[in-house]
């Protein structure tokens, strides 16, 4: 029989893919707005937004318009967070470099601004973990400017004592030229009370007191914590003392620090007649340490340098 070839056969037609409907195009734009918010790319996710904002306005659905413009009014708010705080953190570092008080003094009181702007804005949008980083700024501001104003008081009395010593060498270099004697104000006797029993020797170096524990401070930094592995172990059986709370160390001018070490707690210092939440503080002598949000339950401590 002849050879038949096999009825040739064209392929099946396939259509293009649907392109999507402006619906499903806003919502692919509403969650990839979303993953940015998320990483906190808030300026990607207001160009996402802005676009699922569009469509919905051609499809004419005013209550996912007024929802979009919520979510673009929250990443604005946090941009501007973000802005102060930044501002204030490089306003900070600035100020450390300077050498003049005064006018490191004015940094730190704008850097100051921006964090208090920037705490603000965080307790609108209800952020507790920056709100509390802006709280530890603002403390650190406080510190160092405190800091800044007690060197220049002490630089000012020291300027006017050598002008009153220079006052009083006139007076003597006049007193031998014309022979006249310089008026100089006689000091009142002072009368000593007797004491009624010994004063205890003055101590000779740092330490710190819990309760009827005295722990003296011999290494250039001690961490003090209920864990076995802190330097200073205070006994805390509320549990309100973190492992290692914090650490104090000694400075290039040997003057004593306390700093927070992350604790979930906090560490307070009583300071102008009330407790003071800190992340970084200058000791002084007799300075009372609190580690614990709350100053009627948490373990108190007592640092002291050169009193009795």
């Amino acid at each position: 029989p002849p050879e038949t070839s096999p009825p040739e056969t064209s392929p099946p037609e396939t259509s293009p893919p649907e392109k999507p409907s402006e619906l499903e195009q806003a919502i692919e734009h509403e969650t990839e707005a979303a993953n940015f918010f998320d990483k906190k790319e808030y300026q990607d996710a207001i160009t996402e937004y802005q676009q699922a904002r569009a469509i919905y306005d051609r499809l004419d659905n005013r209550k996912k318009v007024r929802e979009i413009q919520k979510q673009i009014d929250l990443c604005n708010s946090y941009i501007v967070a973000e802005s102060d705080l930044e501002k204030g953190i490089e306003l900070f570092q600035g100020a450390g470099e300077i050498e003049d008080s005064g006018e490191a003094i004015k940094k730190y009181e704008e850097a100051l601004l921006s964090f208090e702007n920037a705490e603000n804005k965080y307790t609108e949008l209800g952020d507790t973990d920056q709100f509390k980083n802006c709280q530890e700024w603002i403390n650190d501001c406080n510190e160092e400017i405190s800091n800044l104003k007690a060197e220049t008081t002490k630089t000012y009395l020291t300027i006017g004592a050598i002008a009153a010593a220079a006052v009083v060498g006139a007076g003597v270099v006049v007193y031998k030229l014309i022979g006249k004697k310089p008026a100089v104000p006689i000091p009142r006797e002072r009368t000593i009370p007797k004491r009624i029993r010994p004063v205890p020797p003055l101590i000779k170096g740092p330490r710190i007191i819990f309760e009827d524990q005295i722990f003296n401070i011999t290494k250039d930094l001690v961490t003090i914590g209920r864990g076995e592995a802190a330097d200073i172990q205070i006994q805390d059986p509320k549990n309100l003392v973190s492992r290692i709370h914090a650490k104090i160390y000694r400075d290039e001018r040997g003057q004593y620090w306390i700093r927070d070490n992350n604790s979930e707690n906090g560490t307070f210092i009583y300071t102008d007649g009330r407790y003071k939440r800190v992340r970084k503080w200058l000791l002084y002598d007799g300075d009372m340490i609190v580690l614990s949000y709350d100053p009627s339950k948490g373990a108190r401590i007592i640092f002291q340098y050169k009193s009795n």
